[in-house]
Order: C-alpha cells, then sequence, then structure tokens
C-alpha cells in the first residue's frame, strides 16, 4: 500500500503540472482500483472506450447493467466462501510443522537438508492462503461500486453525466486483467511475475524502481538497465515485505530468529530466477512449466516462515465468510489438528 500511495502521488502531482489547462485530471483516490490498466478487448474487437462513445446508454440500460454487476459479485462471493473456509479453516485448524520452532535455520533445512514433504505441503497450502486473501480485493471493489451504481440509477432526476461516469469506470474495471492472471500457465518465472501474479503492485513497482533504473543506464546500455530493474523491483518488493513482517512484530523484537530477511532473499532468489528465464533459451512449454512451478513451490517457504512464526495464520478469514470447515478439515492437517497436539 506504501509504494502504490506514494508512487500514485508522486506521478500524479506530475501529471497534474503536465495536464493542459481546462483539461480533467483523474482523481488520486482512484490510484487504488488502477493497478493493471491494459485495453481490454470486447468480443466486437473495440475498446471499452470505443463501445462506450459509439453508443448512447439509456438510464434503463444502466440499471440492468448495474443489477448484472451485482448478481455477478454475489455468485462469486458465494463461489468464494466453501474455498475460503476450507482454505482458511486448514491454517487455523491445524498443527504447523514442528521445524520452525528448532533450533536449527530454516535457511540451512531449505538448502543443505531435507525438508520434509508433510512440511513443503503445509508451507504451500499457507502461501496459497494467504494469496487468495489479495485476491479477494477486486470482488469487494465490484461489490460495493456495484451497490453504489444500483443505489444512484435509481434516484430520480440524479445527474447523468455522474451515472455515465461511474457506469464506464464500473465496466472499464471488470474489462482489466485479473489481479492473478492464470497463473498455472505460466511459461517461465519472468512471466509469472510481471503478467500473472499479483499485479496490484505493477504499476508502483515500475514508477518508483524499475523506470528510474532504466533511465540512469540510458538507450546505450538497455539490457544492463533491464537487468538492474528487475533487480531493484524485486530489491523494492522484498524490503517492502520485510517492513510488513517489522510492523507486525514490533521495533522491539527486530533480532528474533527466522524472521527478519526471509521476504528480502525470496524476492532477490525470484530476481535471479526472472534473469535467468529472461536468458535462457525457449524449452517445450511443459518443461518451462513444470521447472517455474518447481521453482516457485521449493522457494515459497522463505516467503511463509516470517508469516507463520508470527502467527498470522492463526486469525486468517475473511470478515463474513463461515468457518465450518475448521472443525472437519482434521482429517488432511499434515501434523493432526491442533486439538489432539495439545491433548
Amino acid at each position: 500500500m506504501a509504494v502504490i500511495m506514494t508512487s500514485g502521488m508522486l506521478y500524479y502531482v506530475a501529471d497534474r503540472r503536465q495536464t493542459p489547462v481546462g483539461a480533467k485530471l483523474r482523481p488520486f483516490y482512484e490510484i487504488l482500483s488502477r493497478w493493471n490498466e491494459a485495453p481490454e478487448v470486447h468480443t466486437d474487437h473495440k475498446k471499452v472506450d470505443d463501445v462506450d462513445k459509439s453508443k448512447v446508454i439509456t438510464v434503463g440500460e444502466i440499471r440492468v447493467d448495474a443489477m448484472k454487476f451485482l448478481l455477478r459479485a454475489i455468485v462469486y462471493a458465494l463461489l468464494y466462501m466453501p474455498a475460503f473456509a476450507t482454505m482458511d479453516g486448514f491454517i487455523r485448524a491445524c498443527q504447523e510443522p514442528p521445524e520452525i520452532f528448532a533450533s536449527i535455520p530454516y535457511l540451512h533445512r531449505l538448502f543443505k537438508e531435507h525438508v520434509p514433504f508433510r512440511s513443503m505441503y503445509y508451507y504451500i497450502w499457507v502461501g496459497i492462503t494467504l494469496s487468495m486473501h489479495i485476491a479477494i480485493v477486486p470482488l469487494v471493489h465490484l461489490f460495493l461500486h456495484a451497490i453504489q451504481l444500483n443505489v444512484l440509477a435509481w434516484i430520480p432526476n440524479l445527474n447523468y453525466k455522474l451515472l455515465i461516469k461511474l457506469h464506464h469506470d464500473l465496466v472499464h474495471f471488470v474489462a482489466q486483467p485479473p489481479i492473478f492472471n492464470k497463473p498455472w500457465l505460466t511459461r517461465n518465472v519472468h512471466d509469472l511475475w510481471s503478467k500473472r501474479w499479483h499485479q496490484i503492485f505493477r504499476p508502483g513497482f515500475h514508477q518508483v524502481a524499475y523506470n528510474p533504473i532504466r533511465k540512469l543506464f540510458g538507450p546505450r546500455h538497455r539490457t544492463l538497465g533491464r537487468l538492474f530493474g528487475i533487480l531493484g523491483v524485486f530489491a523494492c518488493s522484498g524490503l517492502m515485505h520485510d517492513y510488513i513482517v517489522l510492523a507486525m512484530l514490533g521495533y522491539s523484537n527486530w533480532n528474533k530468529p527466522g524472521i527478519l530477511g526471509y521476504q528480502t532473499l525470496f524476492f532477490m532468489l525470484q530476481a535471479i530466477a526472472t534473469i535467468t528465464s529472461i536468458a535462457s533459451p525457449r524449452l517445450p512449454t511443459w518443461i518451462s512449466r513444470v521447472l517455474t512451478l518447481g521453482w516457485i513451490l521449493y522457494t515459497a517457504p522463505l516467503f511463509v516462515e516470517p508469516y507463520v512464526r508470527l502467527g498470522l495464520h492463526h486469525n486468517a478469514e475473511v470478515p463474513g465468510f463461515p468457518k465450518f470447515m475448521d472443525t472437519r478439515i482434521g482429517g488432511i492437517c499434515p501434523y493432526g489438528p491442533r486439538e489432539l497436539i495439545s491433548q
């Protein structure tokens, strides 16, 4: 959030200075809903803006679209509920792997010793669950703005231009690529991090790290600029995540073992893998996907470990979603449910 808001404010100020007198500038608060504004093509091969300009939308059509958006959000929420009940229930009800509290540093176990499959299974589950909590952000946005549009569309004599703008913004939002764009179809590490995984930070990292670093090298050294730009983005991401962990941990406990530095190390490893995947020859699709998946799954515990040590996973839940799976999920816990361990 700090990266998004800070970079968004810097570029908002720059855009405001460059905007011609009399021209409209989108309000700054909308930065939170613009994480990946690639143009999206509809079935009639026109962009969203082109479709809006070629057709006059009536209030009745806006009301119909608003209801469709709201029903879509409700259906998604109903589909998400059993998934989140299961994913969150697992990490609330299952015992953590015992070796995370061992005296041997986890990093040594990851690269020097064999990490038990049961532990990898647990870490991967927790990592996917934490990521799913990010994936629900667009649903919340869609749900709230669909309600807003439904309410305003039925207010008599409401400003038509305002209604058109709200309708256009919601259509545009729905048409954009998702935060997680089918990551299971990724071909390599670069494709995963640049286009498919957690795109909500993408504009901020480009603005505060990638673009400035590339400009430092100029057009004569584009390759070096791209390489160091990638390193800068992942370093920025790692430090940001480590700061988040430190903020949750408390500054007085900064030297607690097994927490600080893991996030930065994880993302720098991803930077090296990203650069390697760019420079590597093209491999058959199935081999590329297997290698990418294997790398991400093997290094994922580095990302998850600090959150497990902090106990963040104990409170994993989406507000309002049921917890009916907590007492039914013990059979798939790799180290058994918490109740059995405590007894």
